[in-house]
């Protein structure tokens, strides 16, 4: 059977606000390790990993921050390697102009003119691996993560093949590391999270959910789009929790 090809999509910079500030409260308080290694699964041209770089290096300065950037389409790798983004392009479609001058001044992005790029110290610390969700070996041959973001990736793969991604994308994660994901059907991710022992973090949950405003509009007509966020199922923070833990020991 043929590996199923990865979706051609460039997220765009900060998507999902709330999961970046969260990211940062869980980065505030860390305190496992001097370094803290995250993970893009689907990384596309780059913009969610470096979004994740810079909130937590400027929330935690002192930890020295790796990343690790998944993807299947070598172009978008190269492109992330550069990472140079056109002020019109789809990366930056979610701000505003305001916005990029306070990330230029903020640190993440330098000026170009009709573009901005990261900087250098972000990009050098990250390594970009040609490589998907349905390796059962990413574990032992990436090396465990801290975080690991998996968004609106699976949701483009039959049932049977996201179980399967997700089963694979789990070996990834470190004892206490945290799993970020999103844009995959509850049915298939509720029986995998509770058999893989992974625990919903029960703070924000509804703010995480229905973060990506652009999702919420295309229910139910898209595969992406997020069912309604129902507090009165029984396994609704199992169904609609974003951000899962794996256990210290």
């Amino acid at each position: 059977m043929s590996t199923p090809a990865m979706p051609k999509e460039h997220a765009p910079f900060l998507r999902n606000r709330v999961q970046f500030e969260v990211l940062r409260d869980l980065v505030r308080d860390w305190s496992r390790a001097p370094r803290l290694r995250i993970a893009s699964i689907g990384c596309g041209t780059g913009a969610e990993l470096y979004s994740a770089l810079w909130s937590a290096h400027t929330t935690r300065p002192d930890l020295e921050i790796v990343g690790l950037g998944l993807d299947l389409s070598e172009a978008s790798l190269a492109a992330a390697h550069v990472a140079r983004y056109s002020r019109v392009g789809r990366e930056l479609e979610r701000l505003t102009d305001t916005n990029v001058d306070a990330l230029i001044a903020g640190g993440l992005f330098i000026d170009e003119g009709d573009s901005v790029t990261v900087p250098g110290w972000y990009r050098e610390c990250v390594r970009w691996e040609l490589a998907g969700p349905f390796d059962a070996t990413l574990g032992g041959r990436l090396g465990a993560q801290d975080i690991v973001f998996v968004n609106n990736v699976l949701c483009h793969f039959q049932d049977s093949q996201a179980e399967q991604a997700l089963r694979n994308i789990a070996g990834l994660i470190d004892r206490g590391g945290y799993l970020f994901l999103a844009g995959v059907n509850p049915d298939v991710k509720v029986p995998v999270i509770t058999s893989l022992g992974l625990t919903p973090m029960g703070e924000r949950v509804e703010e995480l959910y229905n973060g990506d405003a652009n999702a919420l509009t295309r229910w139910p007509m898209a595969s992406r789009a997020p069912e309604p966020f129902d507090r009165t199922r029984r396994d609704w923070l199992l169904r609609y929790g974003t951000i899962f833990r794996r256990a210290s020991t």
